[in-house]
């Protein structure tokens, strides 16, 4: 058994996420894991205040037509997204015979879905899908990763930019030990070699030992690169690794990049923050 023990994946997600790539990945790491897998939709606040303002209106694209947009209309948008979520999650979780569980909060993003203490691993949409065909919102759930408890997975949706997973290790950390089982079971997941960059000094050959251990059933291809400091967290740099899977210890991300909405911005692939 992997010393993460991840026992439930909860995904997270809203009207304006990609509900499929999400929604696929965390089943996917569900059944990678033996893990549960509870989905959560949010309702927004924000839509539903904007709702009752006598002056808003909807476009609808690409016909230009305006109609009304009141209480509603937002409440049967929530519905229609939401129980077409549930369905993509029971479709998803069918295929791998996996248990699964799901929940709409009317909250923000305190709510006891995310924030409980049963999830060990959290994913989140860190982009909202397209409006208008190319143009696409900052997400609400990248102000969540510096909030909870939780390891969190940050997907930025499309194909990945590299084809390694990166690990940004500081092994002077209490959490160095589990951040390296959980780059190695993101390689193994994805398929893909494992590059650690580790601050100096360290011990090579331990943490070549330990991200062996969870090699599964590939061969895990692992390197160490020592490196005289903490390594920046920037695209230069994990573009020159090939990086498509950025893994950091929350703690070690949150030092270097104190607002999570920056760290997305500048970061073009999936980040999995770990705890």
């Amino acid at each position: 058994m992997s010393e993460l023990a991840i026992r439930r994946v909860v995904v997270a997600c809203d009207s304006a996420c990609e509900l499929g790539p999400t929604i696929e990945t965390a089943t996917r790491l569900a059944a990678y894991w033996g893990a549960g897998l509870h989905g959560v939709f949010l309702e927004d606040p924000d839509l539903r205040r904007m709702a009752g303002l006598p002056f808003v209106r909807q476009i609808a694209l690409p016909s230009g037509a305006v109609a009304g947009f009141g209480p509603s209309e937002v409440e049967a948008h929530f519905r229609s997204i939401s129980r077409r979520a549930q369905r993509l999650l029971a479709e998803a979780a069918s295929r791998l015979n996996l248990a699964w569980s799901f929940s709409v909060e009317p909250e923000d993003l305190a709510g006891p879905a995310v924030h409980d203490p049963g999830p060990d691993l959290l994913v989140l949409p860190a982009r909202a899908r397209p409006f208008a065909g190319h143009y696409r919102l900052p997400s609400r759930w990248v102000r969540l990763p510096y909030r909870t408890a939780h390891s969190v997975l940050l997907l930025r949706g499309g194909k990945a930019a590299g084809d390694r997973v990166v690990l940004l290790l500081d092994p002077t950390t209490k959490g160095a030990r589990r951040s390296i089982i959980a780059a190695a079971e993101m390689a193994a997941f994805n398929r893909w070699p494992l590059v650690i960059l580790a601050k100096e000094p360290a011990d090579a050959e331990e943490i070549r030992r330990a991200a062996s251990m969870v090699s599964r059933a590939v061969a895990l291809q692992s390197r160490v690169e020592p490196v005289a400091d903490t390594p920046a967290i920037d695209e230069q740099t994990l573009a020159g690794f090939g990086a498509g899977l950025l893994v950091v210890e929350a703690s070690v991300a949150e030092a270097q990049a104190p607002d999570p909405e920056n760290l997305v911005a500048r970061i073009p692939i999936d980040i999995l923050l770990v705890r």
